[in-house]
């Protein structure tokens, strides 16, 4: 169980890590803020099980959703098992959102992610030939 002034210092982080958006991140969070979206509970640089943060995650539906690139892919393959595992326990489903997509088609890809929120899509459904329309 973790100490209750541990877990206020990692909120205080967190709120810090929320100001410095990375461009990618920013471009999806803009189209899916909650002013946007207001009917989804989507939170960006959200912390799960008190360790693991990840890009943005739809709590109703238990998703989170990474850009590629991100802090994630810096952890090694044992700790990144780990963490997916952990939160795969869970119940939290992964999207990875490449980096490319996002950065050439935000719009698409942010509309991929409000639709997975909507019911519309699966987790499963982003592929190399949806990636690749034109």
């Amino acid at each position: 169980m973790q100490h209750p002034k541990q877990r206020t210092r990692q909120v205080e982080k967190l709120k810090g890590v929320r100001q410095d958006l990375s461009k990618q991140e920013k471009l999806i969070w803009n189209r899916v803020k909650p002013s946007v979206s207001f009917q989804f509970n989507i939170k960006r640089k959200h912390l799960l099980l008190d360790k693991y943060t990840v890009d943005f995650f739809c709590s109703d539906l238990l998703v989170a959703f990474e850009i590629e690139g991100g802090p994630s892919d810096s952890l090694s393959e044992e700790a990144a098992a780990i963490r997916y595992r952990e939160l795969e326990e869970l119940g939290v489903s992964f999207v990875r959102l490449p980096l490319e997509w996002v950065l050439k088609k935000p719009n698409e890809a942010s509309e991929f992610v409000l639709d997975i929120c909507r019911g519309f899509r699966t987790v499963d459904e982003l592929d190399e030939s949806f990636l690749s329309e034109e």
